[in-house]
């Protein structure tokens, strides 16, 4: 996360990377860059707390190292998280309202996991603020390109800027190689334990 503030905004302004949140209670620009991953705008028009997350996988049941951590990089850690913070701040869940963003296919199918990603988050997330009762008043996902989102707290508005150039593929693409390794590590020590034990 990087903190600073921006004269030409005229604000403060908080950049979120993956498995990173923010939530704030003061006038604020947050911004993100997504490729596969998604971002979550939540808002609380009533308290007037907001905030947003960045993850890169859904952490249903077919990635097995949700299992094991917590950290924000996994969709269903990343909405706990955000909405734990917001209620510290004042915010209360029923006035919740979200705009999601990002899922974009921006990298080369190199393998069917890496193809499912985008298609597994967007999914995982509509179905996690269904099920929590979370009305979705906008969004932004799939497609094609990456996305850089704005999120301005004060005016409770996002604007999004489209990236179709080869450096969100290259940005997105080591994030997630570098996760992809993280998960077939982890898969490999489990598989290696559960033979052990047979």
């Amino acid at each position: 996360m990087k903190k600073k503030y921006d004269p030409g905004f005229e604000m403060n302004v908080t950049t979120i990377f993956p498995g990173e949140f923010y939530a704030t209670c003061q006038a604020e620009l947050i911004i993100t860059l997504l490729g596969s991953c998604i971002s979550v705008v939540l808002i609380d028009p009533v308290n007037e707390v907001c905030g947003m997350n960045h993850f890169m996988l859904s952490g249903d049941s077919c990635h097995k190292p949700v299992f094991t951590s917590k950290e924000g990089k996994y969709g269903i850690f990343a909405m706990e998280l955000l909405i734990d913070k917001m209620i510290t701040l004042g915010g209360c869940k029923r006035y919740f309202q979200a705009k999601v963003f990002g899922g974009g296919s921006v990298l080369p199918a190199y393998s069917d996991y890496t193809e499912s990603v985008p298609a597994n988050n967007v999914r995982f997330i509509m179905q996690y603020l269904s099920d929590e009762n979370i009305p979705v008043i906008s969004s932004d996902i799939g497609g094609i390109e990456g996305r850089k989102v704005y999120f301005i707290t004060e005016r409770k508005a996002v604007f999004v800027k489209k990236i179709y150039t080869p450096a969100i593929r290259e940005i997105k693409e080591a994030e997630e190689k570098r996760y992809f390794s993280e998960i077939s590590a982890h898969l490999l020590i489990q598989y290696e334990a559960l033979g052990a034990s047979i």
